[in-house]
């Protein structure tokens, strides 16, 4: 955990380009630099739970096909470490990933292989607090998901993730935290349905 945080005041002192350059690192893709760009232009947010849910609106208005190659481009889970980003690496090693035995590596290759065969983008997985076993557990029960599901799953997973990350760079309080919520059912019908005209 970073021990420089940021107050909601000093976020909404930054440029853009200090807000880009700190912020950009909450999603696994550069895909997202414009959702980060775009909550810049929304401030002064009026506390971190403010800043949250900026972020998600404007990830949420990317279509389909944008949030496909949004999820293509993440970060394959527990293969080829030393190409990370630098909050992926050290997530994926907290967690042990980048020490694992050989037959452990041939499985997280085989998932991440079958999945993206049956889904067409990666496995995404907010691993923080999860031991190895257990997240080759949600990767093999996942697998039996129909495409619609794990679409709006691996979405949810990808808010909590930005959430968590968060977390480390600005600060929080508990009320703050007990307010966040992550599922818009709503808001995903579109997606199901832009699903359907492709």
């Amino acid at each position: 955990m970073k021990n420089n945080k940021l107050t909601i005041h000093e976020v909404n002192r930054l440029t853009e380009a200090e807000f880009i350059s700190r912020f950009k690192g909450l999603f696994n893709t550069e895909l997202c630099i414009p959702v980060i760009s775009g909550a810049a232009g929304m401030r002064p947010f009026s506390d971190a739970r403010d800043f949250l849910n900026c972020v998600l609106s404007r990830f949420d208005r990317i279509d389909f096909t944008g949030m496909l190659d949004i999820m293509r481009d993440n970060s394959i889970l527990g293969i080829g470490l030393d190409k990370l980003s630098g909050s992926s690496r050290t997530e994926q090693k907290n967690t042990g990933l980048h020490e694992l035995s050989a037959y452990d590596f041939s499985r997280f290759e085989a998932l991440n292989r079958a999945y993206k065969a049956k889904f067409s983008f990666n496995f995404m997985c907010v691993i923080k607090g999860l031991s190895k076993e257990r997240i080759l557990a949600s990767f093999e029960k996942r697998m039996s998901n129909d495409f619609e599901t794990e679409f709006l799953f691996t979405l949810t997973q990808i808010k909590k993730l930005v959430y968590f990350r968060l977390l480390d760079e600005i600060e929080f309080t508990d009320d703050e935290k007990e307010r966040c919520c992550f599922k818009y059912p709503g808001e995903y019908e579109r997606y199901i349905e832009e699903a359907h005209e492709k």
